[in-house]
Order: structure tokens, then C-alpha cells, then sequence
């Protein structure tokens, strides 16, 4: 039921959308409540043990230790779980069609993350991308009422980015609070946030064009994209799909933290601290402003989904380029350095609790499989992905794929 609305038409580009601000929306307000307020004079504590000032601010006011126990066990395990076994997992009971995809698609349709349409077609034009790879099937269709929200949501993003603008130069954001940050200049905090969309953008178009790609014959386009394939090569490697997963995720949760005091104005009750409100009032800057709101649309719209829906359509132009190849690497590297890698033990005990059954068709990683043979590149024995021993007994298996 959820797989039939969602691939409905244009659904998928919409889930995307509404799905994108509900999971940034989610991460900025769990950012605000779990995050530590910005009293200085304060360490972190636990009965008599104190912490020093410096681990203080490292791991506790910047939001460090939040960060982890936001990707590990609120993202990553379902993740991993979710990318082995698909039904399975949206065969459990948390009613997905009611609490994921009804509200996702709801979201979109009040128009405000619209811009992020033409601001896609406008990319493709810029990157030279052929429109005529989509599936006319999957075409939205451009009524009047298309062009009545992206009106809307031109104004909304507009008017998110002149305030975010004159908040991080004017030092009225948290990015511009607490020891250390409270030096940062105003020209400093706007291109430490520009430098964090970028690394957003390119992070989230890369991983669609990854799950896009991993059912795609990639030698076909070998000499045509040579660094697309150059970029596959390397993620199919070994466990290097699962790998890029956990380490995006990280990656990712870091820039949300990062964005989230960036973008959010400080003060309380709709009381900025210095400069001007502009004469929008306290509730004005309470509701949108302090509670982050517009950042969320803004970071929404312009750093998540015209790349996401961009990548959903065209996965190989958009990573037919150096800077992903780069950025894939550097997730890999998070990776490896295991931070959050207990998300592996707690994926498998989640799977083996939960007793998901198999797929009846191949999974994500089968597919990935599929297209190491393909490609040529090496396999480990024992991949480490969230159901483990059938992927060890899949690897010894004598699987006969077709070479492309």
C-alpha cells in the first residue's frame, strides 16, 4: 500500500520533498531540546563528576555527544535494517502508510518547498543534464496551481534567506554565541553555513544517486561517464556501500547540528539578542525565528531537495563529477574511524528481535553484488550489513550473474 502511493505518478519527487523537511524539522527541534543551553559558567556534570571546560564545550555545548545518539539509534539502525529488508520492515507495526508517507505528502502539497522544482530544472540546465532521461510517467504536471505554489514558496525562501542573512551578519544567531563561536565574524558565520549547504547538498544527491545506481548496468556508461562509473566502482566495493551509508549519516547529522545554530536566533520569547527585530514583533521572531523554522524550510528547499529530487532523476549525471568522488571518499573515512559504529551490533539485534523475514526479490545489497560481478570489482567474504549471516552465506554462494 505504502510502495503503491508513493511510485503513484509523480508521488516519489513529492514524498521526497515532504520527507526531507520532516526529517530536518525533526532534527533541528531535537537539536533544541536535547541540546545544551548556552551558559558558559556551567560544565557538564553527573552526581560529583565534573567535566573540564574544554571537554565541556567540545562534547556537550557543540552538541557532540547529540549527534551521536541522534545518527546511531534514530537513524542508522532502522537504515541498515530498512535497506536489507524492505517489506519486512515496513510490515511493522508503525502504520507507515499513516505516520511516513500520508504525512510526507501532505506536507508537500501546501506548497511552500515548491521552489525546489524549477530550481531542479535550472540545475539541470547549468550541468547541461539531457531532461529527456525521465520517465514522462513520473513527470509532474505543470497546472496552474503548480505555478500558484512555487509563487509561494519563492516568497517563503526569499524571505527565509534575507533573515537568516541579516541574522548571521549581524550575530544575533547561536552561531555567533558561546566561547569560540562568539569570535567568529558575521562574513565568517554566513560562509561557515554556505561551506555546510554545500556539503548537504552534495551529501544527500549522493546517496539517492547511489540506491538509484545500484540496480543500473554501470558498465554501459563507463566511456560516456567516466566519472560516474569511476564513483560506482568505488562504492561497490567490499562493504563500501554500507560503509558510505553510516559514514553520509554521520556526516550529515554533523551539518544539521552545525546549520541548526547557524540558522536558529538567539535570545527567548521573541527577545533577539542585539540589533534590530526589523519591527516584526515578538511573535513573529518566537515562532519563526527562534524556533527555526524558516532555517528549516530554507536549508529544506535550497541544500536538500533540488540535488535530492535533481539525483532521483538523473543519478549518473549528478555524480559524473569530482568533488562527490571526494566527498564519498571522506565518508568513508568516517566510517573507518568508528564512531558510530556500534549501529552495526544494535542493527542485528534489531533484526533478529523484530524476526524480519527476507525479501521475495533481491534486496539493495544483492543488487550491489550483482553489480560488483558486473563491474569486476573485488568482494569480501563477509560483508558486514544489517542481516549478516545470510550476506556471509550469499558470498560463498556459486551465483550466476551475467556479465554486462
Amino acid at each position: 500500500r505504502c510502495s503503491e502511493l508513493v511510485h503513484d505518478g509523480p508521488n516519489v519527487e513529492r514524498f521526497l520533498v515532504g520527507c526531507q523537511f520532516l526529517l530536518l524539522l525533526c532534527g533541528f527541534l531535537v537539536t533544541h531540546v536535547g541540546g545544551a543551553k548556552l551558559r558558559q559558567s556551567e560544565n557538564f556534570y553527573v552526581g560529583d563528576w565534573e567535566w573540564s571546560a574544554e571537554a565541556s564545550q567540545v562534547f556537550w555545548y557543540n552538541s557532540v555527544l547529540l549527534t551521536i545518539v541522534i545518527v546511531v539509534p534514530g537513524q542508522l539502525v532502522t537504515q541498515l535494517v530498512a535497506s536489507d529488508k524492505m517489506l519486512a520492515f515496513l510490515n511493522l507495526p508503525f502504520a507507515p502508510y499513516w505516520t511516513v508517507v500520508v504525512p510526507c505528502l501532505a506536507v508537500e502539497s501546501v506548497g511552500i518547498f515548491h521552489l525546489a522544482y524549477p530550481l531542479k530544472d535550472v540545475l539541470c540546465w547549468a550541468f547541461a543534464i539531457d531532461l529527456g532521461q525521465r520517465d514522462p510517467v513520473k513527470t509532474m504536471e505543470k497546472n496552474a496551481l503548480y505555478y500558484i505554489r512555487v509563487g509561494i514558496s519563492l516568497v517563503v525562501v526569499t524571505a527565509a534567506g534575507v533573515f537568516l542573512t541579516k541574522g548571521l551578519f549581524l550575530h544575533q544567531t547561536d552561531a555567533s554565541q558561546g566561547v569560540g563561536w562568539n569570535v567568529l565574524p558575521g562574513w565568517g558565520a554566513y560562509v561557515l553555513t554556505c561551506v555546510c549547504l554545500l556539503i548537504l547538498a552534495g551529501a544527500e544527491g549522493l546517496h539517492v544517486s547511489a540506491l538509484v545506481l545500484v540496480t543500473a548496468q554501470t558498465a554501459q556508461f563507463e566511456t560516456s561517464s567516466p566519472l560516474a562509473h569511476r564513483t560506482c566502482r568505488l562504492l561497490y566495493t567490499g562493504r563500501n556501500l554500507q560503509a558510505f551509508l553510516v559514514g553520509r549519516q554521520f556526516m550529515v547529522a554533523i551539518v544539521i547540528v552545525l546549520l541548526g545554530r547557524a540558522t536558529t536566533y538567539s535570545g527567548d520569547d521573541g527577545e533577539l539578542v542585539g540589533g534590530s527585530d526589523w519591527g516584526m514583533g515578538r511573535d513573529f521572531n518566537a515562532v519563526l525565528l527562534q524556533s527555526d523554522f524558516l532555517g528549516a524550510v530554507f536549508v529544506t528547499t535550497i541544500a536538500e531537495l533540488v540535488t535530492k529530487v535533481t539525483a532521483s532523476i538523473y543519478p549518473k549525471s549528478f555524480i559524473n563529477n569530482r568533488a562527490l568522488n571526494v566527498l564519498l571518499r571522506i565518508m568513508l573515512m568516517f566510517e573507518l574511524s568508528g564512531i558510530v559504529n556500534s549501529c552495526w551490533p544494535l542493527a542485528w539485534a534489531f533484526d533478529k528481535i523484530a524476526g524480519l523475514k527476507e525479501d521475495p526479490f533481491k534486496s539493495m545489497t544483492e543488487n550491489a553484488m550483482d553489480r560488483k560481478n558486473s563491474m569486476g570489482v573485488p568482494m569480501l567474504k563477509t560483508p558486514s550489513t544489517a542481516d549478516f549471516h545470510r550476506l556471509q552465506r550469499l558470498n560463498h554462494d556459486d551465483v550466476q550473474v551475467s556479465s554486462v
